[in-house]
């Protein structure tokens, strides 16, 4: 995956620049657990949540950052 140049929260969204991590078809589930992007400790890595909703449309969530201790 390309590193982002910039690095800002803010950026538009580039497709290039993205990854699928997981699909879920459980709309109960309220979590999502994963090590991906954040192998090494002190490592920082940005996600989105992005969700297809009952009627077809797309919506995405807040940036979240989160680093490794």
């Amino acid at each position: 995956m390309p590193s982002r140049a910039s690095g800002a929260l803010d950026d538009p969204f580039l497709s290039e620049l993205s990854c699928l991590l997981a699909s879920s078809s459980n709309i109960n589930a309220l979590e999502f657990l994963t090590d991906a992007s954040l192998m090494v400790p002190g490592i920082t890595a940005s996600f989105k949540v992005y969700v297809l909703t009952t009627t077809g449309n797309e919506k995405g969530s807040n940036s979240v950052v989160i680093s490794r201790p």
